[in-house]
């Protein structure tokens, strides 16, 4: 891997999603009945630059929060992406790294800053494994 960085585990808890951020991507781990992991396979790749936190809603869409650019993706289960929320002078959104929900709000660290910000993401979170 090139430098793993954050984790989520799938709604199903049969696959680990893990961003490498310096190759701007995200791979999938299947995991097998046993709980051994099993080949990673790319599930979203051409990310701009640095993807960091991952964190799932009920619907099985993930959120990617990137350190650089500022911004969180988001991609349906079937690999689609698209940009959720864009902060493209790192104010509000500078830097984020984890992100993780509490109901329907998105929360991320902002290592550029000393803030955490809250998002309204009008989507349930996953809760945690």
């Amino acid at each position: 891997m090139t430098f793993a960085n954050g984790m989520a585990l799938s709604p199903g808890r049969d696959h680990l999603y893990v961003a490498e951020s310096f190759a701007g991507r995200v791979i999938r781990i299947p995991i097998d009945e046993n709980g051994n992991p099993q080949e990673g396979e790319p599930f979203v790749e051409e990310l701009e630059r640095v993807p960091d936190g991952l964190a799932f809603d009920v619907a099985d869409n993930l959120y990617i929060s990137c350190y650089e650019p500022s911004r969180i993706y988001g991609v349906s289960p079937e690999g689609e992406v698209h940009l959720f929320i864009d902060d493209p002078i790192a104010h509000t959104l500078c830097h984020p790294t984890n992100c993780a929900f509490r109901g329907e709000e998105l929360f991320t660290s902002n290592l550029g800053r000393w803030h955490i910000t809250r998002i309204e993401a009008r989507s349930e979170g996953l809760p945690l494994p």
